[in-house]
This record gives C-alpha cells, structure tokens and sequence, in this order.
C-alpha cells in the first residue's frame, strides 16, 4: 500500500491555510510558499530513506499543490566521484545525482540533493539541512539518490526504489575505488579489470560535487561541519553555481595528539643554594597538532608530589620539541647532611619519567663510562657478556641507570649508585642471535657528557676457525741452544681472520714452565701458513719435555729430550691425521713419528689409540738418533656421535696427542627438476620471497711506496675488497593446469629483487615480498605452482646509498645501473630445471651452510624454520624453494663442497597455504612404501637375473610411478608400476649385465621420492675363499615402542671355500630422539655361522626400543656388511584440523557460522602401522554442564597416511533440535578413538559459534568508506 504525501500540507498545513486564503502582497505570497518548499523537501528526505528500507515493496505518492504553481522538477547536472588516495586510477568517476527543486520566478530555488535540503536566493545560496554524509572516526558513509521519469507540473506523483538496479550500482561505486574501472565501466561490463588500489591501503577518498547549483553552499557546509584535522576542502575565493567543491577525508583510525618524552639531559647532582636545570625533549606521535603541559614534579619521600616547574609546549605532528624546566634553589634542602638524595618526575600527558639527582655541598658528581670490555666476536648461540665500568671523579655520589643497547635496539638497563671517588661495574648478557657486526653501546640515562655513552662491535656468525694442522719439533736438543718448534694451521671458514697461536713447553716431570709465547697469524678463508716459536734462551736441565700449541679451537701436543741419556729413549715426535673433521659413518687415518732420542739401539711398543680405546700397535727396534713412521692406521668412526674426539700415539717412553671432529653424515641425496608444487584442490598459496643473495666483493689494487736494500724504492701492492655487487634477479609466479596451462603472473613487474635496498627489505620482511595466488583444481585435473626465477649480467653500477662492514672493511654496496641487462640464467620447466629445488619438513637442504663474507647463508635466511644441521621445521603445507643462479645446469648433488658454485642460496622463497581444502605436495611425492626386497645374493658371469622389490600404496588413489636402481651408486635401471590405492605387488627390475667380478651395493628408491630407498649387496662371480655375504631378506620398517623389530638376515657365502664366521647385528646410529640406550639389546651376534661354498643361511635379529625414533641397524660379516632404518613410533589417529567450507581450523580456533550442518576432519596416522577407530564430536553450551556426543563418523583405518572424514549436525542430539543454526556459542572437542583401545588418541578443542546472518562480522572493522546508492523510479 502506498504513502500520500501532500506537498506543503502533511508538516506546514497551517502555513498553507495562510498562504492560500491571505490577500496579501504577492512577495509575502512567495516568501511563503518558500518556506512550504523547504519543508516539503525535507519531508521528501525522510520519505526516501523510508522508502530504501522498505526495499522493492516500497512505493510514495506525493501530491503537488496548485500553489507552488508547477514549479517542481527533478534536474540530472549534477554528479558526485569518489576517488581514493588522490590517485586517478582509483575512481569512480562521475556518478549521477537526481536533484527534485522547486523554483520560484523572484524568491529562487530550494532543492533536495544527496539527503540534504538546500536553498538558493541570488547570490546567496545556504544549507537548510545537512546532506545523508556520514563522517566518523575514520569512517566515511554517504547515500545518494538517482532520478528517473519525472516531469515537471502539477497533480500526484509516485516514487518507488529499484532495490535491485541499487544494490548494483552500490557495489559497482564501491569497487570502482579499487580497480582500473570507473562505476559506469563496471556497470556496462567494459573490461578488463585490474586492482589498482589495494583496499587496505585506501589512507583518503576526495568527495567532488560537480555541476550542482548550491555548490557555494557544499563549500561552506564542508568548511563548518568536520574537524578541519580530519577533513580538507579545497580553497577557493569565489564559488559559483556548477563549480567543483571537492573534500578530501582522511580514512582509518587517526590518532589524536600523543606524547612521548624521548629524552632528558639532566645532572647527576648538584650543589645546595643552586639552581638545577634539565632539558626535556618531547614527541608528538599522534596525527595533530596539539599543546602539551609538561610539569616537573618533586616525588621525594612519602608524601603527595610537589611541583618543581611546569610548562605548555606546542608540538606539530610528527615532530619534537625541547624544553628548559628549572629546579629553583628554595624547593632544595640538604637539612645540614652532606648530601641528599631526590627524586622527580617529568609528566606529559601520555608519558613521564623518573629523574634521580643529589643535592649536596662537595664538588658535583662527575661520571663518565670507561672504555667497554667485550669480546670481539662469537658464533651464533654463543654465551657472551659485556662490562662496562662507571667512574665518579666528582665530590659527590650519584645514582643513574646505565642502559644497554644491542644494534640498536634498547636491551637492558641496570640502576647503579656510585660514591665519590669510586667506580662501579655491570655486566650486560650480549644476544648472539644475530648474524653481522653488531653494534653494542652503553650509555647513562640523563646523559649531560660524552663520556657518559660508549659503543664497541661484536662479530657473530661464521668466524675464522684456525684448525691445527700438525706439529714439528726436534726430537732432541742440546742444552741451552736454541730450538725452533712450527705449527702448521688451517682457517677451516670462509671469513678472514686473525688470531692467536699459543705455545707453553713444560718439563714433563715437574711440570714446571720453561718457555711460553702468543703469537697473531692472520689467514684468509680457508688459507694454510705455518709458524714459527723459537726459544733462543734454550733450556738448561736435561730431561723429556712436552709443549702443546693451542689455538681457540684446537690443541697438539708433542715431546723432545733436552741433553744427551745412555739408555734407549723413544719420543713420539709428531702424530696426525688426514683429516681433522670427519663425518659419521665415515673414517680416517692416524699417523705418527717415532725417534730413538737415547744412546742405545732399543725396542719398544708404539700404541695407537682412540677415544681412550686402544685400536692398533707395532713392535719398533731403532738405532741411537734414528726415527721411523708409524701408520697410517685406518679408524673407523661407525656408530660414533658427533663430537670430539682425542688420538694418541705413544711409547714407552712419551706420547702426543690429536684431536679430531666428528660431524653429522651428509647424506648428499637431493631431488633434481623437481620444481613446481602439485595442488590438487582448490587453496590460497603465498609465496614469499625471503633473500636472494646473488652477490660478489669487487676488490681494488692498492699500492704503497716501500724502501729495501734489496729492491730499493719499490712498490708493494694488495688486492683489498672494495665494493658489493649485486647481479639483478627477476622472478615471477607459474601456474599450469589443463584450463591455463604455462601461464607466468609477474607480480613483482620487473622488478629487480636482488639490490642492496631490497636486501634490506627481504631482512625486515616487507610485505611486498609475499604474494597470494588462488587456485582452483581437483584430484583429476591438478594445477601445478611455482616460482621461477632469472638472473642477469650487468656492466654498470651505481651506489646505492649503503655501506656495509664485512670482514673488517667498509664496502659500498651497488646496485645494477643498466636498463636491459643480458640474461644470464633463466629457471623454469625448459631452462636449468634442477637449478631449483624443493624441500619439506623434515628434508636437508643443499649448502645450508654456505655462502661469501658478504652474504647471508640459508641459516640466516630461513631462521627457525631450519634446523642448526640443516633440516627445514616447517609447517604441514610449507614447502621452500632454493635456487642456483650463478651456474648453468647445476646439480643439487654438488652443493655438498664448501667453498663453490652450486650453492643454492642465491634465492629462497617459502611457499604455504593459507586458505585451503586440501594438501600440496611437490608433483610425484606419492604415499609408495618399499616393503621388501628378494633375489639373488651371487651371480655367475654371464647372468641373466633378476630382482624383485614389494611395493605398497598406502594412499587411496591410483598412482603411476617406478622403482629406480642404482648400483655402486650410479643409475642401472627402472621398472614402471601403476598401483591402486592401499595395494602392493613385486615389481621385478633386471640386473644389466656386464658387471665386474666381486660385491657391489645395490639400492632401490622410488622415482617420485628418492628418499624412500632400499639396500642389498649383490656379488658377481666366486670369490677365492670364504666370503660371507649379507643381505637383509626381510624386516619390520615400523614398529611401536616395546614391541620388537624383527630383521630377518641371509648370509650368503660366495666364495669358493667353507668356513665359519660370526654375523653382528647392531644399533649404529639413532635419530629422531631415540639413543642406543632406549634399546634392550642393541648389540647382538650370530655365532659361529657356518657356511660352505655357495651356501646361505638366514636369522631373525629382534631389536625393542623403548622410546621412539628411528634405529640404524648394520648386519655384518667379516666381509662385508649392509644396513636398515627401522622406525619406532606408536600408531595414534592425529586430529590435524576441522575444516568447514575452505576455511581450515585448528586447535584453539573459534568456529563462526550462521548454519553449520557439518565438519570434515583431517585424521592422519604418522605411524606405517595399522590403525582403526573414528572421530568423535563432542558439545556443551560455553561453560555450562558437561559435553554432549553429537555425531561419531564413519570408522577409519589408516596405516602412515590422512583422510577425510565428516560429522553432522543437524540430527537428533542432546543439545536441541536444530543445533546447526540455534544462535550461541558452544565449546567443541574432536576425540579420535582407536578401537579397542581406552582414552582418546588425540583431542582437538575450540569454540563454535552460531551467529545470526547479519552478525557474522560483528567482530570485524567496519570498512572505512560505504556507499549507498538509491535508484528512484518517479512517475
């Protein structure tokens, strides 16, 4: 049912009476109806806000009076644009704005135009009532109304709102703010359309109000109505009708006046009957000017504080100001002490700080900061600590608070009190968290003097590393000649450096000191020099002595006699290995020298020992003064932890010892090609950039002018580094899918990500640097993601801006100044594929501890998500990217060496899913298990024979792959398989021919992962004698704590003769936090196996571990052996997330819906052991009686694999009947339950909350601009 309005008669009746019964003069006539016309505007105001929110139902009637003589109609000139951040690109361009006016031939006009009523009489023209625009705290709302089908005249008139065509065209003004199109594109579908203006960068929207003929009056209501702080009009002198009026409102929270105070010079004492004076400086951190108060207040003792001074500051925003605030000498007292402690307090309005000063009789305190005492450098996790000592030379005590600051940043700060003629000292912990030279500083707070600030540097990160190559010394010396003992070092880093070499030689029966000296060598990375220690005193008492050379890291000792003896002496001269760091599993050679220092031929036994275990020894007969070789007598460090570890050579008489370390084994094994990420359902991914360090030092020669008596005046010259280089690096986002296959999104432009500035960027994390794609695929038709990468040469550089200390020398760091560099290596699907590879949890990385002086390693870069050995700590769909972009064609296999291209650091980007409904996996990375293993253990010349692996699919779809072979670790063939979800079955791969005679080592991996492998040993022909081969015929690859692994061993003997050995089975290496110790019988033996010439025999070894992890097990011969990971772990049924919709939730999350029928549940079992049960969901109102089941899904059994199930909600439980959209918030626990088994295997809690459709973002910020645009049909 429509609403009448009568024009002039609803709200001024009485005026209408007068109007039309008067006989008046026809001016008071028009006045009159002037007044009727501003009235019944604003009732049509109000009459379309009604009609906007009775939607498409609504509908007025308006009725003209004959008195207003027809003088009504609707105008189309004006029109309003919206336009954000003053950027053209980021407009709605003109939107139409139907003005309804009435005008009169003498009085002028009165119109109604975007909620407003205005009135124009002349040259006058003012607001009656305010337009629909709202404008609060950073919020912008406005409604306009557009005019269609009127004509002027008079009678009744009826207006209805097009709810559709206004919510159209609402969204269409709204989005036009954002994106290359104006309202009126969007509308008629004028494409393409790009996001210019990101929405949450909108800081102002410019409100212009264009051809309106009350223009003089927006001008003045903008100028009058909004706090000029916030909003803006743009001047002019004179405003005619149809002029521009544009208003500029500043969008987002804006802070008012704040203030900070930022610092304080004040004494530390002064004298009784003086005045005291402080500067106080004080920030303004808001977004507006403003005037602070800023008193001083007097807070000594227990009473209330008494004003010292106080003053009013105006402070712009943004800026700072400093102040002058005296103490006068009436408010101090000392009441006849000598000296007297006080107290104040410096107050802003949003700030203040404490002050501690002394008032007294003596000469004022005097403090100043010594020199710092802290150590040079460290290695990253470190423990260090810094000191530093205040000194008070003045006559007075003072107390301050001595702050300490690391690169900047405030860390600590300790209050002190330091009498008169004293000192005091503090010590600071220093952070070695961060790689670089860091500056340290200390200063006092309140500083007034120079001295009271002092600063120092510390090195963290990869520091030189002086290794002890060997030793020399003479093994005899005569009495008090002198004698010369060299050591050889090794910098084993790649940072240059200088440190101490240290030797002490000490009578080794008393043990008393004869000679002791420090000596600097200075090493580049990686560089070998040998030094000289000379004792021209010589030593006077005959006897054995003993010296050790130590340098920060490493030790070697040795012996020689001093003077002549009768009997034979023998002196271990020198001992040494070929290797100082050795990995596990690995072994190396100890060496040793031995000399007959007395005066008879002897013969003795020369040991050789490890780890305090002896390991080998050599009867030796030698002549007076003659010496002899010992060695090299091989180690093995099999079943050794990493660590270090002493060997000893030693005879009767003397020994010297080594030492060696002991690194984690490099298994060296990584994918090539595998550079893009599968997706197979549809997610948001963001791909971060974290660091490109594609760099280099340019060094300089340097020359200086020197005098010899050899050479004369000649030149000596070095090459010194001088500058950075940082080649350019482009990259861009790839998709490929059926629909859009090979599509490359340059999201960074081409942008160069590899400048000295956006270095900077990549360490603080800018959020440029990480971009999000949305994908859309499914399990038959997959869409594969990655970034690809370029990098290119460059023959101009430019400065840009940075300096940077590396290795001791100031560098300027340059940018690539050409604007179309030459490629230099492009990465993608047809160019350099394994120049990029991708890692997972739990994966190494190529070279993680690589990289030049100038650059950061992947450690660096990765931060927590790596491990301090090199493997990644990521995320479930968390993969990251490394790239090599200095070396064509490289191979990840390569990136082991230390000091060379291929490094794979010179790009990492990180990819993980923020929005998703299902996993990524890097294409291939299937769920294929190897089970088993069977076939020959020995072959005759001439085979032709085969092997078979067992594989099992422990996914649930159909999966094409193959099973790789490789033998003495070089390709030797494949064999294709297609399995079906949870199947297994032999695949049978042929042994190629033309293998050479003896034992070769034989391993299976899968093509699509090759970090799931298996082992055999194969021997080709008949070896002479017995030769016990091993193999492992079966084994358990998981089993759950307490239960025992069982490995069944087959020993074959290829040789051509019987014999008798025993077998060892053995727990040689754990991991994953299981150690030998968690197992019952980590060693066990097959005795006395007895075999003839071509027999075999097999054994099951059981081994239970108490703990998980994972257990490596060697079964050996005394001929050769082969070895098993098995995993120990208890099978459990792991809630990962709910998922409802595409949104993911995990433990703690609160689930907001207004109709939640169901949840998914990710379930996944880690363990390869069968494991059956469901999920469970449990409710309970918030806080209120106990849970309640709701639903129970579908039994589940998973064996190391995840699935999907779904609970419902909308059926009969305790709760209530339509518990999926019964408004309120209710706690809910996802129970997973193993059958049979008590207890939950895993809980997952959180919060659901069922809201009303139009409260769903209740919690959210309302968006900083809205408009509503009505479409008013007049007829």
């Amino acid at each position: 049912m429509g609403i009448v309005l009568l024009i002039g008669m609803t709200i001024a009746g009485a005026l209408l009476v007068v109007a039309i019964g008067s006989t008046a003069l026809d001016e008071a006539q028009q006045d009159s109806q002037m007044q009727v016309a501003e009235q019944s505007m604003q009732e049509v105001s109000s009459q379309f806000l009604e009609l906007k929110a009775a939607g498409n139902g609504g509908k007025a009637s308006f009725e003209i009076p004959d008195e207003l003589g027809g003088d009504v109609s609707v105008q189309n000139t004006t029109t309003v644009r919206l336009e954000a951040n003053g950027n053209q690109s980021c407009s709605t361009g003109p939107v139409g704005m139907g003005t309804v006016v009435y005008e009169s031939s003498n009085q002028g006009v009165v119109g109604y135009e975007a909620g407003g009523v205005w009135r124009k009489q002349g040259e006058s023209t003012w607001m009656v009532s305010s337009p629909d625009i709202e404008y609060r705290n950073g919020r912008l709302a406005l409604q306009i109304s557009d005019m269609s089908g009127f004509a002027a005249g008079s009678g009744e008139i009826t207006a209805k709102v097009d709810e559709e065509r206004s919510r159209l065209l609402s969204e269409n003004i709204s989005r036009s703010m954002y994106v290359n199109r104006t309202a009126r594109e969007l509308g008629n579908g004028v494409g393409p359309v790009a996001e210019t203006c990101q929405p949450g960068s909108i800081e102002n929207v410019t409100l212009s109000v264009q051809g309106s003929q009350f223009a003089r009056a927006w001008y003045t209501f903008a100028q009058n109505n909004f706090d000029d702080r916030r909003v803006s009009v743009e001047e002019q002198s004179i405003v005619r009708a149809g002029d521009t009026v544009n208003i500029t409102y500043l969008l987002g929270d804006r802070q008012d006046p704040e203030y900070r105070i930022t610092e304080v010079t004040a004494p530390a004492s002064t004298n009784d009957g003086t005045d005291m004076s402080m500067d106080v400086t004080v920030e303004n951190v808001g977004d507006f000017n403003g005037t602070a108060p800023i008193t001083l207040l007097n807070t000594t003792g227990g009473g209330p504080p008494a004003e010292f001074d106080s003053t009013k500051q105006t402070i712009p925003a943004g800026e700072s100001e400093t102040v002058t605030l005296t103490v006068d000498a009436a408010d101090l007292n000392t009441g006849g002490n000598p000296v007297v402690d006080y107290t104040a307090r410096i107050e802003v309005p949003d700030d203040e700080e404490e002050v501690r000063f002394v008032v007294g009789t003596g000469s004022p305190a005097d403090l100043s900061i010594q020199p710092l005492t802290a150590p040079p450098d460290a290695e990253l996790g470190d423990d260090r600590e810094l000191d530093a000592v205040i000194e008070n030379t003045g006559g007075m005590p003072a107390s301050k608070t001595v702050q300490f600051f690391y690169a900047g940043e405030h860390m600590a700060e300790r209050t002190v009190r330091v009498d008169d003629g004293d000192d005091e000292r503090v010590t600071f912990d220093v952070p070695t968290t961060r790689e670089g030279v860091i500056p340290l500083r200390v200063a006092l707070k309140h500083q007034t003097d120079s001295d009271q600030d002092r600063s120092t540097t510390i090195e963290i990160g990869d520091l030189p590393d002086f290794e002890l190559v060997s030793t020399s010394s003479p093994f005899q010396v005569t009495q008090n000649r002198p004698y010369e003992i060299d050591a050889t070092v090794e910098n084993d880093a790649s940072n240059d450096g200088t440190r101490p070499i240290d030797i002490e030689v000490r009578n080794a029966t008393t043990g008393a000191t004869v000679y002791s000296e420090r000596r600097s060598l200075s090493l580049n990375g990686y560089e070998t020099d040998t030094i000289t220690f000379r004792n021209d005193s010589g030593i006077a008492t005959p006897g054995l002595y003993e010296y050790v050379v130590e340098t920060d890291s490493d030790s070697e000792t040795g012996t020689f006699r001093v003077g002549s003896i009768d009997e034979p002496f023998f002196v271990t001269v020198q001992t040494d290995t070929d290797r100082s760091v050795v990995q596990q599993n690995g072994d190396f050679n100890i060496t040793g020298v031995i000399r007959n220092a007395g005066g008879q031929t002897g013969t003795q036994e020369v040991t050789v020992s490890f780890d305090g275990s002896e390991i080998a020894s050599r009867s030796v007969t030698l002549d007076p003064g003659n010496g002899t070789d010992i060695g090299p007598i091989e180690q093995s460090l099999s079943g050794i932890a990493p660590g270090e570890y002493q060997y000893t050579v030693e005879t009767d008489n003397t020994s010297a010892t080594g030492q060696i370390q002991v690194v984690e084994e490099f298994d060296g094994d990584f994918d090539s090609g595998d550079s893009t990420i599968q997706i197979n359902r549809s997610i948001t991914a963001r791909l971060t950039v974290l660091g490109t360090e594609l760099s280099g030092i340019v060094e300089e020669r340097q020359c200086e002018q020197d005098y010899s008596y050899w050479e004369g005046w000649h030149y000596d010259c070095e090459d010194v580094p001088s500058e950075i280089i940082r080649g350019p690096v482009e990259m861009a986002i790839y998709t490929d899918n059926d629909t859009a296959p090979d599509e490359y999104h340059r999201v960074w432009g081409d942008k160069d990500l590899n400048t000295p500035h956006t270095r900077q960027d990549q360490i603080s994390g800018a959020d440029y640097l990480s971009k999000e794609i949305t994908v859309t695929a499914t399990e038959e038709s997959t869409t594969n993601v990655s970034v690809f990468a370029e990098s290119f040469e460059c023959g101009s550089w430019r400065d840009s801006g940075i300096d940077r200390n590396v290795s001791g020398y100031e560098l300027d760091a340059l940018a690539c100044d050409e604007s179309d560099p030459e490629s230099r290596i492009a990465i993608n699907q047809d160019e350099n594929p394994s120049n990029l590879v991708i890692r997972e949890d739990g994966e190494r990385v190529p070279a993680y501890g690589q990289a030049g002086p100038e650059q950061r390693d992947v450690r660096e870069i990765l931060g927590d998500l790596i491990t301090d050995d090199g493997y990644l700590q990521l995320d479930d769909d968390q993969m990251a990217l490394f790239y090599e972009l200095s070396e064509e064609n490289a191979d990840p296999d390569d990136a082991m060496d230390t000091n060379e291209d291929p490094d794979y650091n010179d790009a990492v980007v990180l990819f993980e899913v923020v929005a998703e409904n299902h996993t990524a996996t890097v294409p291939g990375r299937t769920d294929i298990v190897i089970n088993d293993t069977r076939g020959p253990a020995t072959v005759d010349p001439g085979y032709d024979e085969s092997f078979e692996v067992k594989v099992w699919n422990r996914g649930g779809d159909t999966v094409d792959d193959s099973v790789e072979m490789a033998i003495d670790g070089s390709n030797a063939g494949s064999t294709d398989f297609s399995l079906a979800g949870r199947e297994s079955k032999w695949v049978e791969i042929d042994i190629p021919s033309g293998l050479s005679s003896g034992t070769h080592g034989v391993e299976f991996s899968i093509g699509s992962d090759d970090n799931e492998t298996a082992f055999r040993n194969l021997y080709v022909g008949e070896a002479d004698g017995p030769y016990f081969l091993p193999n492992v015929e079966s084994f358990e690859g998981t089993v759950p704590p307490g239960e025992s692994a069982e490995i069944e061993a087959l020993v074959t003997n290829v040789g051509d003769n019987e014999s008798t050995q025993d077998v060892t089975a053995t727990v040689v290496e754990t991991y994953h936090g299981l150690s030998v110790s968690d197992v019952a019988d980590p060693s066990q033996t097959w005795s006395d196996l007895h075999l003839g010439a071509g027999a075999d025999d097999s054994k099951l070894f059981g081994f239970e571990a108490s703990a998980e992890g994972t257990m490596r097990v060697r079964i050996a011969t005394e001929n050769a052996s082969t070895a098993v990971n098995v995993t120990v772990m208890e099978p459990r049924l792991d809630v990962k997330r709910a998922i409802v919709g595409d949104q993911t939730y995990r433990d703690g999350d609160a689930i907001v819906s207004t109709n939640l029928e169901s949840l998914t549940v990710d379930v996944g079992n880690p363990a390869e052991i069968p494991r059956s049960g469901d999920v469970e969901l449990h409710m309970r109102e918030d806080g209120a009686g106990s849970f309640e089941h709701i639903d129970t899904s579908d039994s589940i059994t998973l064996n190391g694999n995840r699935t999907l199930v779904d609970l419902d909600l909308t059926g009969s439980n305790p709760l209530g009947p339509d518990l999926n959209n019964k408004t309120g918030v209710y706690e809910y626990e996802l129970r997973s339950k193993a059958d049979g088994e008590p207890g939950n295997d895993d809980v997952q809690r959180g919060e659901i909350q069922i809201v009303a459709a139009d409260e769903t973002n209740t919690t959210a910020d309302a968006d900083y601009i809205s408009v509503d645009m009505n479409q008013i049909e007049l007829g």
